[in-house]
């Protein structure tokens, strides 16, 4: 009997932890594919490249990839580095007929070179050997008639169209070492089985994983970084969070990091990939950037995600908060349960920006606004109109001699560029101090009306003013503001996880689950490995 009642507890326990991990509709891939360089001008980004050095430690294997299945065209050894660009020529000549390998092909590539035409393997479906790169069908049939034709008068010579498809694969020393068509699949070259760790190095940097290079359309080319999701987060975790950061933190940033991947992972699916390295995905920087602590805080919560009623969470995370993060309605609108503006008591004040002074002139900011198509003309003022719960700036009135605008939410932030939060206040080179009830001293605007020799006129109309102060003496001061000064707290957009206060919650004790369910509102943290 009790062997019985083992068992069947043993079974509701199973199932009970299945539906736990069923109940998430999310899944985490075994590989992510990461945009390393492209063009999205939908994102307005553009760092497509239009040649890419390739090496490894023990060799490069070179091949066509189509789904899941990998053609293996061939291979380097050791450090060699591999060049590659696009064929940006429309015609080849192709001399004799196809060959059975890259190996034969090579080869009277290498034999055709040494007779004085420069000729090259080529995979079009099959091995070839061609020479030339020609814009025009003329330009190759001319080089057959007289240059190529009287070197090989009973050689079988016929010039080929090609299409946009084409890479060419060269060695630091601008040789040819093939010229490859992928039509029916896309270029990768992987780090050969003798490289362990499983390691290639791209323009510099490393990375696990193999390299993707696709043509895209009106761009150059793509180059996608193919890892394990879990490794992915490897070269994720040091360029979010420092390496030294308390392992709470780091933990608590590796499930943020793995649940932003989760839940965006379709984001430029358009392109072939699903995420960037940039910061419009998360900053990735491979293996390069690898520490022991920051991979140890992955391996430690290996598949857990954030969830919201079952659904991975969007687990915004940003620098520092100022003293208490952001409600999103006030950032980008909307309303998310989970992403609340709490306190931020434990963040460290004396991280970088958490305190920033930012000045532009008048000039500036029309500049700016030029730059927007908001020409208002000379800028006459700039009013704080309304503040959030938390004290963040909300809506925000910039007025000039054409007229005014008015921004609201992140806009009061990122119409400015350089401003490092919505958290601020703003002064000017024409504020007046006043002498208010209780002799308390505020600072006052300079609009409004002003009493003066002539009658009453209007302050920001008067240029520069006279005016007596308490000890009787005169100054000269402006009614036009020339500066603004923006007195601020905070890095970042404040929504979700204050990466400052993570660390001083962890500092003070706190495990990285709760440091997660308190920025983010009423989640769960679970398993979906």
């Amino acid at each position: 009997m009790l062997k019985k009642s083992i068992f069947i507890i043993s079974i509701l326990l199973f199932i009970l932890a299945f539906s736990s991990v069923a109940h998430c509709a999310a899944n985490i891939p075994e590989k992510i594919r990461i945009g390393l360089y492209f063009n999205d001008p939908s994102k307005n980004i553009n760092k497509a490249i239009s040649t890419v050095d390739l090496s490894a430690k023990n060799g490069l294997d070179v091949g066509l990839a189509s789904g899941d299945n990998f053609t293996l065209l061939f291979s380097v050894s050791g450090k060699e580095t591999l060049t590659v660009s696009k064929d940006s020529a429309a015609y080849h000549v192709q001399i004799g007929d196809n060959y059975t390998s890259f190996t034969k092909a090579s080869s009277a590539a290498v034999s055709l070179t040494e007779e004085g035409i420069p000729a090259f393997p080529a995979y079009n479906g099959k091995w070839f050997v061609w020479t030339g790169f020609y814009a025009s069908e003329n330009e190759a049939m001319d080089e057959i008639a007289f240059a190529i034709g009287e070197k090989l008068l009973e050689a079988s010579l016929k010039v080929v169209k090609v299409s946009a498809s084409g890479f060419v694969v060269g060695d630091t020393k601008n040789d040819v070492k093939a010229v490859i068509f992928a039509d029916k699949g896309y270029l990768q070259v992987r780090p050969s089985e003798e490289n362990n760790p499983y390691i290639i190095n791209v323009n510099g940097t490393s990375y696990r994983g193999d390299i993707e290079i696709r043509r895209q359309t009106g761009s150059d080319m793509t180059v996608i970084n193919i890892v394990d999701f879990e490794e992915y987060l490897y070269g994720v975790l040091p360029c979010e969070m420092r390496a030294s950061s308390h392992i709470e933190a780091l933990k608590a940033q590796a499930v943020a990091a793995r649940t932003f991947a989760v839940k965006e992972i379709n984001k430029f699916a358009h392109l072939g990939f699903n995420l960037c390295s940039t910061n419009v995905s998360q900053v990735y920087k491979g293996f390069s950037v690898e520490t022991a602590r920051t991979n140890q805080a992955v391996d430690e919560t290996r598949g857990e995600i954030v969830t919201y009623n079952g659904e991975p969470a969007s687990t915004y995370y940003f620098s520092s908060s100022g003293g208490r993060t952001e409600d999103v309605r006030n950032v980008w609108g909307g309303s998310v349960p989970y992403l609340l503006s709490v306190e931020d008591k434990y963040e460290k004040t004396y991280t970088p920006n958490y305190n920033w002074v930012v000045t532009y002139t008048a000039k500036n900011i029309r500049d700016i606004l030029i730059s927007r198509n908001e020409d208002i003309g000379e800028i006459t003022g700039m009013y704080i109109q309304k503040l959030s719960d938390a004290g963040r700036v909300i809506e925000l009135l910039v007025t000039g001699t054409k007229g005014e605008r008015v921004y609201k939410n992140s806009a009061c932030r990122t119409v400015f560029n350089a401003l490092n939060s919505q958290l601020f206040t703003i002064k000017t080179n024409a504020d007046i101090k006043a002498i208010g009830a209780q002799n308390q001293i505020s600072t006052v605007s300079s609009s409004g009306k002003a009493v003066t020799a002539k009658g009453i006129a209007e302050l920001s109309s008067l240029g520069n003013v006279k005016v007596i102060n308490g000890n009787k003496e005169i100054k000269t001061i402006t009614m036009a503001p020339t500066e603004f000064i923006f007195e601020g707290k905070g890095w970042g957009h404040a929504v979700g996880m204050s990466q400052s206060g993570a660390k001083g919650m962890a500092e003070h004790g706190f495990t990285y689950d709760e440091i997660l369910k308190h920025y983010y509102t009423g989640v769960e943290i679970k398993s979906i490995r």
